[in-house]
């Protein structure tokens, strides 16, 4: 297991890191009949939509910098909320590198009146820290100093999440430069966008 001060492998070795705990968060929301699908479960954007508002609480607190979401990935829908269950978001940090974090999100729907839960979603967050110049920043954010076994485990496996997300940005990219070098014109929707 590396550790995520005082090595040099560790993107932040030479600042003070931050405990999970420090900036982890949990939000509480009611599930109500406008946030319902026609199969009377909670549409799923209203989740996400919750998980990226509580994730970004846990990155400002952490690096303490205006942060936007950068990827979601690893998303799976366990189970459906539905009406009059309280979700409970639960946001911690895994790992941080210069200007991002991976963010670990769980979705616990509680039935209100009997308390029984069920776990019904779980998604990795990546967000960056931006200066004051809307620019990702330059100065490292804090690294994350885990405590717990678990957290270590979180912190790892974070290390290797990034390595494969860095592996696909790779290969979509070679694979659209071969689009282009074999003489296929881009789509008009891409074109704009390059």
């Amino acid at each position: 297991m590396s550790s995520p001060l005082g090595s040099s492998t560790s993107p932040n070795h030479h600042q003070i890191g931050k405990r999970p705990a420090e900036s982890k968060a949990e939000v509480v929301y009611k599930i109500f009949p406008n946030d319902l699908n026609s199969e009377g479960t909670v549409f799923g954007g209203v989740i996400l939509s919750l998980m990226d508002r509580t994730a970004l609480v846990v990155a400002e607190r952490h690096s303490g910098k205006s942060c936007v979401t950068v990827s979601i990935d690893a998303v799976r829908f366990l189970a459906p909320g539905r009406k009059g269950d309280n979700l409970i978001c639960t946001a911690v940090i895994t790992r941080s590198w210069t200007s991002s974090m991976e963010i670990d999100l769980k979705i616990i729907a509680e039935h209100p009146f009997s308390g029984e839960t069920k776990e019904i979603l779980e998604a990795f967050f990546t967000f960056c820290a931006f200066d004051q110049w809307g620019k990702p920043t330059k100065i490292p954010v804090p690294a994350v100093i885990p405590d717990t076994e678990e957290e270590h485990h979180r912190y790892e496996e974070a290390g290797i999440r990034m390595e494969e997300r860095l592996a696909a940005t790779k290969g979509r990219k070679e694979r659209k430069a071969s689009f282009l070098a074999n003489g296929r014109k881009k789509p008009a929707n891409i074109q704009s966008k390059l």
